[in-house]
């Protein structure tokens, strides 16, 4: 294929930053379908001609990780690159230029209300509610002037052209308001339907998709809400105090742990995620991801609450676990006073709980171990507890979001 067929690919970034032992770098990530995203550092030392071509092109790094974003496209001053043919070549070997089938197709992020059962879902997704009193939650059906707004200000980051959720539910039990797009069908339904009203006059399937997105509830889990959040210091801290960990169970909707299955699975497909094979992780990874982020914030007063600290977000990271992937038993750094680890996908489907335990205690014969069901999450102090997991066995795939949190103040406290 000669470089005259190619174009440049849109799903590439690069980033400028200086090292202190190699001086100033270039880093040049590029997403490809079929394999995963390809990062290659360039150091203006070692590759002066194509590193001072390239420079121009790159935005400084912000933080501890760059967070890739498209940023190139055919309006891009690299177009000159079609009278260079060595220079096309060179663009070609780092991912930046691409035949079009190469280049990744976006995948959305969707969580819609329906009456059609999400792909994806989870085993057991949906309660049974038969001989149960279910009542609406907490929700927000928004006009279409606020939808926008309402989504930045909850930290929810859209592609561009994206329509934003018309529906906001909140969990009587952690109080983090989850997105949802609902259905025409749906909202019609619900300028009916006011928080707490009796559901019981709506059909099977519409009760079905009210449970998926966390908006129907039992009677007793309502009245229950306000004081599990109540209780919630008292269980968590003896918890963490006495075995260093505390679990939660049901963090996210079932519709929420179906869209994050079909999103990430899709961005791995896609060669949206770089693969890292490092201390036998074996994992795809994506660092400081938008959507993670926003996860991540939704549970930031449910932390606070458990830990009795005012916290802010600190890392966020997307890890898919391969085959034979394993966690070496470790302390997080400084910059993690809490984690949250979220399991959000596994493969082959789990019965209840994953098989592939997260371990907290440095003496293997007094760890403790603990299995995760799709949506159930545990927290516990990253920087103080040691934790890891044992070899994932054959055939298996496991994905986790982990949410790291900050003290903001070391002397403040949430009563």
């Amino acid at each position: 294929m000669t470089t005259s067929s190619l174009v440049l690919n849109p799903f590439a970034a690069l980033t400028h930053f200086e090292d202190d032992e190699r001086g100033q770098c270039l880093l040049v990530g590029a997403a490809l379908r079929g394999t995963s995203t390809r990062y290659t550092l360039l150091a203006e030392a070692t590759d002066s001609e194509l590193f001072a071509r390239l420079r121009q092109y790159s935005t400084p790094r912000a933080g501890a990780y760059s967070l890739f974003s498209p940023m190139l496209g055919e309006r891009s001053p690299l177009w000159r690159w079609r009278r260079f043919q060595a220079f096309g070549k060179q663009l070609q070997a780092l991912g930046l230029l691409a035949a079009s089938r190469q280049l990744p197709r976006p995948v959305p992020f969707e969580c819609p209300l329906s009456l059609e059962r999400p792909r994806a879902l989870p085993r057991g997704g949906v309660p049974d509610f038969r001989d149960r009193v279910l009542r609406a939650a907490v929700f927000e059906l928004l006009p279409l002037g606020r939808r926008a707004g309402r989504a930045r200000q909850q930290g929810l980051v859209l592609p561009r052209g994206a329509a934003p959720p018309n529906l906001w539910v909140q969990d009587p039990t952690t109080r983090a308001s989850f997105p949802h797009w609902a259905s025409p069908h749906f909202e019609r339904l619900l300028k009916r339907i006011e928080p707490g009203e009796d559901l019981s006059g709506l059909e099977r399937t519409e009760l079905q998709a009210l449970l998926r997105a966390g908006l129907a509830c039992g009677e007793r889990q309502l009245e229950e809400g306000a004081e599990a959040w109540s209780n919630l210091p008292i269980e968590a801290r003896n918890s963490l105090t006495e075995r260093g960990f505390y679990e939660l169970q049901r963090v996210l909707p079932s519709s929420h742990v179906a869209a994050l299955r079909r999103y990430y699975r899709g961005r791995i497909r896609e060669g949206l995620l770089p693969y890292v094979d490092q201390r036998g992780e074996r994992r795809f990874v994506s660092h400081n991801d938008p959507l993670a982020a926003f996860y991540q914030r939704q549970l930031l007063p449910l932390m606070q609450r458990l830990t009795g600290t005012r916290l802010k977000p600190s890392l966020v990271a997307v890890s898919a676990y391969q085959s034979g992937a394993q966690l070496e038993t470790h302390v997080d750094g400084d910059g993690s006073d809490w984690n949250v680890s979220l399991q959000t996908d596994f493969t082959p489907e789990p019965r209840g709980a994953t098989p592939w335990p997260l371990t907290f205690g440095a003496q293997e014969a007094c760890k403790s171990a603990v299995r995760l069901g799709l949506g159930d999450a545990v927290v516990y102090r990253g920087n103080a507890v040691p934790h890891g997991r044992p070899c994932l066995g054959d055939a298996q795939r496991s994905t986790t979001l982990v949410f790291h949190y900050r003290a903001a103040k070391r002397e403040s406290a949430v009563k």
